[in-house]
């Protein structure tokens, strides 16, 4: 199975793990299902150097060194940007394939099924981080960042040569920082150095996405909360009205709020949040298709393949078997 990457707080560097990097098992971030996910857990990347606890940052390495975890397919639990200085990156993810070229980045949300490669020569940097990372050391959840609202969308965007060199001087400047000595700030001045980076970002996005100050305000917070409830209710729960009650809102407005932000329909993005589980399952676990099904709340395995085949265009099985053999 292809070696992914668990992390129990802050960032990950997950480019220098070697061509046969030990893993264990762990529970998927859904949590209920029996089988485990075979993980590298961030307590194993020994080959840092100058590591910050839970904390990692990385230049693009040659595609020979790379951990084999990217150029397979595979989720990650936390988010992860690159930045293309020079050269290319390619990704695929279910629905589509793109190419980051030179003066462009990347943004990989967490749980996104998909594989990345790197042309020879290719420079520039990964940053990889979770969301606990965020909320309890640098409180970005209030800032509601929509770029960190979205569990199916990866944000791709090619940026001007003054926009560029801004990001390019924002990471250095981290890099700078992880670089030094250990002194008593540095953890806080490298999760504020990474503060400054995302809200780059994010102005990148909102400035291809024009938006109002009460949209970002209370839309994006409104959106967030509907997110995060169906991370936890996604399995059990997949009426609109179920959504918009606990959020206190009508039906209508949530599902205006989720075409805006995730250019899809409410019932469209709980059932997409289960096909991601359903991937997860099938590509990184030998539980049987009947198992999944029961496991994402599927009353039998007959009704989940009608409704796997509806998203993907292929059944459980076929896309099982078609996911092995790349492998």
């Amino acid at each position: 199975m292809p070696p992914g990457l668990v992390l129990s707080n802050g960032f990950a560097l997950f480019v220098q793990l070697l061509a046969t990097p030990k893993t264990k098992s762990v529970m998927p971030e859904s949590g209920k299902n029996s089988s485990a996910v075979l993980l590298v857990s961030f307590d194993e990347l020994t080959n840092f150097s100058n590591h910050e606890s839970g904390l990692g940052i990385s230049p693009i390495y040659p595609p020979n060194i790379i951990c084999p975890g990217l150029v397979q397919i595979h989720a990650n639990n936390f988010y992860l940007v690159v930045v293309v200085q020079q050269g290319r990156c390619d990704i695929e993810s279910e629905n589509r394939k793109a190419e980051i070229t030179q003066g462009s980045f990347l943004f990989v949300p967490r749980n996104m099924v998909h594989k990345m490669t790197t042309i020879s020569g290719t420079k520039g940097y990964f940053l990889a981080f979770t969301e606990a990372f965020l909320n309890q050391e640098l409180n970005l959840d209030y800032l509601n960042f929509s770029l960190l609202n979205y569990n199916n969308r990866i944000f791709q965007q090619r940026l001007d040569k003054v926009e560029f060199a801004q990001l390019d001087e924002l990471v250095r400047f981290l890099l700078q920082e992880y670089n030094l000595l250990h002194y008593p700030l540095k953890p806080m001045a490298l999760k504020y150095r990474l503060g400054l980076v995302l809200i780059f970002l994010q102005k990148c996005i909102q400035n291809e996405e024009p938006a109002s100050e009460i949209n970002i305000m209370n839309g994006y917070f409104t959106f967030r909360a509907f997110e995060k409830l169906v991370e936890t209710h996604f399995i059990k729960e997949k009426s609109v009205d179920f959504y918009a009650t606990q959020l206190a809102i009508s039906t209508k407005k949530l599902n205006d709020l989720v075409k805006e932000h995730a250019k899809t329909t409410i019932l469209d993005f709980v059932n997409e949040r289960a096909i991601i589980e359903a991937k997860r399952l099938l590509l990184f676990t030998d539980m049987p298709i009947k198992g999944i099904a029961y496991e994402l709340g599927f009353s039998s395995d007959s009704y989940f393949n009608r409704f796997f085949k509806k998203y993907v265009l292929a059944s459980a099985l076929i896309f099982r078997e078609k996911g092995r053999q790349k492998k």
